[in-house]
């Protein structure tokens, strides 16, 4: 008889080391969710490391309800100009638990690090529906983002990095209490999406979550891609101080009024440094730190530097990527008639900015570099819609399959690591999202292998046939990921991708067409080599 171990009903809440949490029945899961994890980071604890949660509540904690996302200035709000959006008070994470095990069990964990260029996003936007008709425990939380979450002044003040300090906590407070919700406490694995992805991988490098996880899912996202290192930090913090009226000859000053200046004018000031729609989409991002004045740096180093020592966490990495990464962010522009005329007319400004090289090109050398990128790809066409496919390869090679490429090829010889490419197209996934439409334009864009495996409503749509059987493929690998640390659809084992010169990798062109596969120039990453990036 299948009943669940620990999960009362509603009416009996979960006891917790600070209070009891009373649960929502959703059918075929139970819902934990609000739950904080670590002390609202406002007032003094604004730009500070996260102060792990310790407080008692009195009575039943209602626990139906997830927490505001965090302040944001977010990219989904297409049409409006103030895309302000959340709440600083935001430190919350949510534990969805399935009905359907066996009582005595305790069952793997899967906890979901949303994506959004380390700028937007929230959690609960990536659900439970279905990971959870399998026998795993979903979990997702939020993460200070954008200036809150990234801000740097360099040096011990602000260090940076607080959003990777927030997930780590996070993945801290999982691995200390998940098994009083049923789950195994030695059987976590981490997932993410795009910069979640690129978190995760992260995650494998940093001291601060050493030992809370098992392993490891990158979907779209790796620590060397492009976007995830913030360049130009000094220059950006400067910005903030003045716009904040906050300078004074007295850093510690400094600290002490931007901790104090309006959240929501901070939090505009994103918008003024994105000169063309989201772009660039991540202005504030991930920074190696100085020792820290307050708490443990996240890293020293930038990423590519700690692979090639070894530094990192020897545990199993499973990386995704998809045909047409670069439909996020270039689907966007087909949205208005008007976007890919003004591309082509005006490459020299929007090119450095949608791929991330405004801050590593020497300004005497910006011209030249977009000109080469544009005539590999387009030779003398212009930017348009027959043309358009060729553009999306640029934004796909660009800020996401050279990184995958370099990340596989170097971690391959540390530990096992597995690289599937994703071929199956969608119906609806996130392209459509933001072009606003269907079109035949739109590919196997970033992230539709992710909307089969956690549940996002604004992406949702009814499901045909060959998208079930595909979506129950990515299930099983998640399932027996988690139970095992080896990646498997049904019967086929994902290849291991070890450190060769030519990149091996598992094709998933569909649910019974599954290969592998090997690339010499995956990405193209051998012209993108050539040109004259200062990226660390």
């Amino acid at each position: 008889m299948l009943i669940c171990l620990c999960l009362l009903p509603t009416e009996n809440p979960v006891k917790t080391p600070y209070g009891d949490l009373k649960g929502e029945d959703r059918g075929h899961y139970i819902a934990f969710e609000g739950i904080p994890y670590a002390e609202p980071p406002v007032g003094d604890l604004r730009f500070e490391p996260p102060v792990p949660f310790k407080s008692n509540w009195k009575g039943v904690r209602d626990a139906s309800k997830a927490g505001s996302a965090c302040l944001q200035w977010n990219h989904f709000l297409l049409e409006k100009d103030d895309k302000v959006y959340g709440d600083e008070d935001c430190l919350y994470l949510n534990i969805y638990t399935p009905k359907n095990y066996s009582i005595g069990q305790k069952i793997p964990v899967i906890v979901h690090i949303h994506g959004g260029a380390f700028m937007f996003g929230a959690g609960d936007i990536y659900g439970p529906k279905f990971v959870t008709t399998r026998p795993l425990i979903h979990v997702n939380l939020n993460y200070r983002l954008g200036p809150f979450g990234y801000l740097s002044s360099s040096d011990a003040l602000i260090p940076g990095n607080m959003g990777m300090k927030d997930q780590a906590t996070a993945l801290k407070y999982i691995k200390d209490n998940i098994e009083l919700f049923g789950g195994d406490s030695s059987k976590i694995t981490i997932t993410g999406f795009s910069a979640g992805g690129a978190s995760v991988h992260l995650h494998y490098m940093s001291e601060w979550s050493t030992g809370l996880f098992n392993n490891g899912i990158s979907h779209s996202g790796s620590s060397l891609d492009c976007w995830v290192m913030q360049h130009n930090t000094e220059e950006k913090f400067d910005f903030v101080v003045q716009r904040t009226k906050c300078q004074n000859d007295n850093r510690q000053k400094i600290v002490e009024c931007l901790k104090k200046a309006p959240a929501n004018d901070i939090v505009r000031l994103v918008g003024e440094l994105q000169p063309y729609l989201y772009n660039p989409y991540n202005v504030f991002g991930v920074v190696p730190e100085p020792a820290a004045q307050n708490g443990k740096p996240f890293i020293t180093d930038y990423p590519r530097n700690l692979l090639k020592a070894g530094k990192v966490q020897k545990l199993p990495w499973l990386i995704t990527e998809t045909k047409d990464e670069g439909l996020y962010p270039v689907a966007e522009f087909i949205r208005k008639p008007e976007y890919l005329p003004f591309i082509d007319a005006n490459w020299d400004l929007v090119g450095p900015n949608l791929l991330h090289y405004n801050r590593t090109v020497p300004s005497d050398k910006m011209n030249e570099v977009s000109d080469m990128i544009r005539k590999h790809y387009l030779g003398d066409e212009p930017i348009n819609e027959e043309t358009y496919k060729r553009f999306c390869d640029i934004s796909s090679n660009r800020l996401f399959h050279i990184g995958c490429d370099e990340s596989v090829r170097i971690q391959g010889k540390y530990m096992p690591v597995y690289m599937y490419y994703y071929t199956y197209k969608l119906s609806f996934g996130i392209a459509e999202l933001f072009a606003g439409k269907r079109d035949e334009l739109l590919g196997v864009s970033h992230g539709d292998d992710v909307l089969l495996a956690v549940s996002v409503d604004p992406a949702a749509h009814d499901m045909p046939e060959g998208e079930l059987k595909m979506q129950a493929a990515l299930l099983d690998l998640y399932e027996n990921y988690a139970k095992t640390s080896v990646p498997k659809l049904g019967k086929f084992t994902l290849v291991r991708s070890e450190a060769e010169d030519v990149l091996k990798y598992t094709e998933i062109a569909g649910p019974d067409d599954i290969s592998i596969k090997t690339n010499d120039n995956f990405g193209d990453h051998q012209f993108w080599e050539t040109l004259p990036f200062d990226e660390p």
